[in-house]
């Protein structure tokens, strides 16, 4: 892992899986996207969308009805969305390619492990 500033992470390409950092403390993980006028960048969270919600009305709307024991539409990886929630000294925790494999073969256990959830269970 390596900790970067703003014009470190701005010029860095698509792809990079970051978390933006705080002395101490960790933010939510995302894939890197576009810099926008080397200002700005949009970004894939890695805590996902809905398949078919339109906007963020439709998103919560979702959630509700999954809250309500609806089953839950496919998830979207894809979408991107634009970060202007910054600060100029802001700086990244960006992953290195073995960090990035070490949570592949993570995930990649939980499943090996019996990871049992599926849409016929409760759980």
């Amino acid at each position: 892992m390596k900790i970067v500033d703003l014009p470190t992470f701005l010029a860095m390409p698509e792809g990079a899986l970051y978390a933006k950092y705080e002395p101490c403390s960790f933010g939510e993980l995302a894939i890197k996207s576009d810099t926008v006028a080397s200002v700005t960048w949009y970004y894939q969270d890695l805590l996902p969308w809905f398949e078919g919600a339109s906007d963020s009305d439709a998103y919560f709307d979702i959630l509700d009805a999954i809250e309500n024991g609806e089953p839950s539409p496919p998830l979207d990886f894809d979408t991107t969305t634009k970060d202007g929630l910054y600060e100029t000294g802001q700086r990244f925790a960006v992953f290195e390619r073995r960090d990035v494999e070490a949570l592949i073969a993570r995930l990649r256990r939980a499943l090996a492990d019996g990871y049992t959830i599926n849409p016929d269970s409760n759980a």
